[in-house]
């Protein structure tokens, strides 16, 4: 588990993935876009008033803290599926799923936070939304080239995992930032998640 304010990301490549479901996966993740779009609003409401409650007293009220972390780690897994990093289908819920092939976890909150680095998060929040709306932009190119890579020949390659791990990871912890879980500008670099699969993980048999 990742020190406080911490994160931790770690994804491992199926042995196979399904042609079934990849063709078909922008309709296979409708339930998963319905259900992130109405925690990501509650979400941001919730970041609202975390942000004053951090400006004020500097700690980060738990029960948010648990509900924007949970939020993440959904999407985490939400997003790898939905962009054909992964076929195995996520859960709908916001817990850790160590089995899952997609791990990010997130450390406990810190028992104290600075009130300057929240008041003036709106300044470095700038640039982290324009290195991963560029980011965003390459992962979708490579969602495509992972669709089409799926479908002929039912497994992704190692190079576009990885490079769909860099991506998604990047954004995952641009998330947490967004969202105040961590202080940390976030890094390029995915750290392994402890509880992550150290072996490939078979998915549903190839069509």
């Amino acid at each position: 588990m990742p020190l406080p304010g911490e994160t931790a990301y770690s994804a491992t490549n199926e042995a196979s993935a399904s042609r079934l479901t990849t063709f078909f996966r922008y309709f296979c993740s409708i339930p998963h876009a319905v259900v992130g779009a109405l925690w990501g609003f509650a979400a941001y409401f919730a970041t609202i008033i975390a942000w004053f409650a951090l400006l004020f007293t500097g700690r980060y009220p738990q029960g948010l803290y648990d509900f924007n972390a949970g939020f993440v780690r959904f999407l985490a897994r939400y997003q790898a599926y939905s962009l054909v990093a992964v076929s195995q289908y996520p859960p709908f819920d916001g817990g850790e799923h160590p089995e899952y092939p997609v791990v990010f976890q997130i450390g406990p909150p810190k028992a104290s936070y600075s009130r300057a680095l929240v008041f003036f998060r709106i300044i470095p929040l700038i640039a982290v939304y324009f290195i991963g709306f560029f980011i965003a932009i390459f992962l979708y190119l490579l969602a495509v080239v992972a669709w089409f890579a799926v479908l002929f020949t039912g497994k992704l390659p190692d190079g576009v995992h990885g490079a769909m791990s860099f991506c998604l990871g990047y954004i995952m912890r641009a998330a947490c930032y967004f969202l105040l879980l961590t202080e940390a500008f976030p890094g390029f670099a995915n750290e392994p998640a402890d509880q992550a699969p150290t072996t490939p993980t078979t998915g549903v048999a190839g069509f």
